[in-house]
């Protein structure tokens, strides 16, 4: 968790493992809808395989959004309404580990 500069000052809740797909979805669909816990701010993703996300409203594509790289971790600071609007693709079947915090 190294991506996280003040990891002692957040308290863990949720940690899940997610499998992003070739069909664009959401964060919280992905998380099943209860797996992002009330409060959390801050998350860390490490997917085992590319990972294309958008969070303004229109979903990613093969092409298009940011990437989230293979085994390297991704980490949200203080970004709690990303959570909501987060959608996700993937070239095929991809396991990503989701941790959230508080």
């Amino acid at each position: 968790m190294s991506g996280l500069t003040n990891v002692v000052e957040f308290t863990p809740t949720t940690f899940s493992q997610i499998t992003v797909t070739s069909s664009s979805a959401t964060l919280a669909s992905l998380c099943g809808g209860s797996i992002i816990p009330a409060g959390a701010k801050h998350a860390v993703f490490h997917p085992e395989g590319d990972v294309r996300w958008r969070a303004d409203g229109t979903d990613p594509t093969a092409d298009i959004g940011l990437v989230m790289k293979s085994g390297q971790d991704t980490v949200f600071e203080n970004q709690p309404s990303i959570f909501d609007t987060m959608e996700l693709i993937a070239s095929g079947d991809t396991l990503v580990n989701v941790h959230f915090f508080k």
